[in-house]
């Protein structure tokens, strides 16, 4: 039977513990879901994945989880896929969030270029919204494991990762991913806003040893962009078989 799944990003539970849940996820089970105490559902965390039935919490008297099993299975990929993304209009970032995180992301940054249309200033007030899609995303898709959302960084800044295979997405590079060597377990990569990368930023990041690379023969929209490219990343070199 499937049931419903909470994500609870922060907490570590284990098998007997009853777990209090906040306002949102009372409201969206009691109003929206309609369920109700003795009803079960999924807890996914950091410390894994269990069954909890639905109780009334003694000391508040709302609405708790209690912990009646564990479950074993993981859906984290073994290869750590950290995205740089370059700022786009607010919709598309919260696409590309979405989607990234239910391919199975580890991490997004999102990227200030010189391209880039959008003020960093306003953008630091949207990294919390971001955090909260790729939280729902987890939902969706089953996942215990929330991908970290990090503050804006700007391209001029990074600074290359060791020990890693660093991407970046240029559509007239000569290399694709076939390419590309397996990396160990991690890949990062940068993927420009609308209107791409310039010639300097790109020029730039290859001197800074990361790797130019091009995803077909078509110009892609930066949102098409960073989906599609996950998921090949995942299915060439990750989980997703």
């Amino acid at each position: 039977m499937r049931y419903h799944t909470i994500v609870l990003p922060c907490t570590t539970a284990k098998l007997g513990d009853t777990i209090e849940l906040g306002a949102a996820h009372q409201h969206h089970l009691q109003v929206v879901l309609r369920k109700t105490v003795g009803d079960r559902l999924i807890l996914a965390c950091p410390s894994g994945y269990f069954i909890a039935q639905l109780v009334v919490a003694t000391n508040t008297s709302t609405i708790a989880a209690h912990i009646i099993e564990q479950q074993d299975r993981t859906t984290q990929s073994p290869l750590h896929m950290h995205l740089y993304q370059g700022i786009c209009q607010p919709k598309k970032m919260d696409w590309i969030t979405q989607k990234t995180t239910e391919l199975g992301i580890q991490a997004i940054t999102p990227l200030y270029t010189e391209r880039t249309q959008h003020k960093v200033d306003r953008q630091e007030n949207k990294i919390e919204r971001l955090r909260t899609i790729a939280e729902n995303a987890c939902e969706q898709a089953g996942r215990n494991i929330v991908p970290t959302i990090y503050p804006t960084a700007r391209i001029s800044d990074m600074i290359t990762p060791s020990g890693s295979c660093n991407l970046v997405l240029v559509p007239d590079a000569d290399n694709t991913l076939a390419d590309i060597d397996k990396p160990l377990n991690q890949v990062n990569l940068i993927i420009g806003p609308e209107g791409g990368l310039t010639t300097t930023e790109i020029g730039s990041l290859t001197e800074s040893n990361w790797q130019p690379v091009r995803f077909g023969p078509r110009v892609l929209r930066t949102e098409t962009a960073a989906i599609a490219i996950i998921a090949a990343i995942g299915a060439l070199w990750g989980d997703c078989k």
